[in-house]
């Protein structure tokens, strides 16, 4: 599955998008262009791969805070720390609860990437519990389905 992630993912760069240290600086109430900008300057925007899982446990609350370019740069290097089982963010909790807001931020996606998404939710069926069970098999029928594009 790690590979199927890397391949899906192999060319995208952070473009535009709302890096890890701007969303945390943002979950921070860091509005300032300049204090962005700043952030921005320091930030790993050409390879997701190079993204530190140190970083991404660290700043916990950066997935609230991505726009859908900061989204599909920064997901490969989350679903890969948790298969590795190296991730302390609550990343289930981001694909499972998917409003509306969150659907934009995973607008950018390509099929190949939510597939890939979807193949990761399934394979976390196989050890999950009673109680998150129905929400991954409801958020694979709901936003994860590819009839409901």
């Amino acid at each position: 599955m790690i590979e199927r992630i890397r391949i899906a993912f192999a060319e995208v760069v952070l473009g535009d998008g709302i890096g890890l240290h701007q969303a945390e600086a943002m979950d921070d109430h860091a509005t300032t262009e300049f204090t962005l900008r700043k952030l921005r300057s320091g930030e790993e925007a050409q390879n997701w791969s190079r993204l530190n899982v140190k970083e991404l446990n660290k700043y916990s609350s950066a997935l609230s805070f991505f726009d859908a370019a900061g989204m599909r740069f920064h997901l490969p290097a989350y679903l890969i720390a948790e298969l590795n089982k190296t991730l302390t963010v609550d990343l289930m909790f981001y694909l499972i609860c998917v409003n509306d807001y969150d659907k934009d931020r995973f607008s950018l996606l390509t099929a190949e990437q939510r597939s890939v998404v979807a193949e990761y939710l399934k394979y976390c069926l196989t050890d999950a519990g009673d109680y998150i069970r129905p929400m991954i098999e409801n958020a694979l029928a709901q936003s994860w389905s590819f009839e409901r594009q």
